[in-house]
């Protein structure tokens, strides 16, 4: 495990929207929300999500706890159904201004982040082409 239990928790229960930003940044991997729709519509606007990631491949995703499967996540959080739908950082605005104003929901900082970030990288994508 490269990260310890808290935080763990924090990039899971709050705050993975902004890990994910971080990794989009260095990377330029796309990020992805995972969630469903609020009225069971089609309309894009209606999405919720629930976890923030990067996809890495087709089948493939990296949050806190590392390279894991589509399906995997879906099933941790979504248990009542949902999908892996693309979420631009444009989506995520409200809560990086948010966090940039009044804190993270567990994390001390951007530079945390920004730390943390780079430590997953390293870990799970060491050659990643970093924009």
């Amino acid at each position: 495990m490269v990260f310890s239990e808290r935080k763990l928790v924090h990039y899971t229960e709050g705050d993975c929207w902004a890990l994910a930003v971080a990794v989009n940044e260095l990377t330029g991997l796309p990020m992805r929300g995972v969630g469903f729709f609020a009225d069971h519509g089609e309309d894009p606007d209606t999405r919720q999500w629930c976890h923030v990631v990067i996809e890495v491949a087709e089948d493939t995703i990296l949050d806190i706890r590392g390279l894991r499967s589509v399906d995997d996540v879906l099933d941790e959080f979504t248990k009542f159904g949902g999908e892996l739908y693309p979420i631009a950082r444009e989506n995520l605005q409200d809560s990086i201004d948010d966090a940039s104003a009044f804190g993270f929901f567990f994390c001390e900082s951007w530079d945390i982040v920004r730390q943390d970030a780079e430590k997953l990288v390293s870990a799970y994508l060491p050659s990643a082409v970093t924009v």
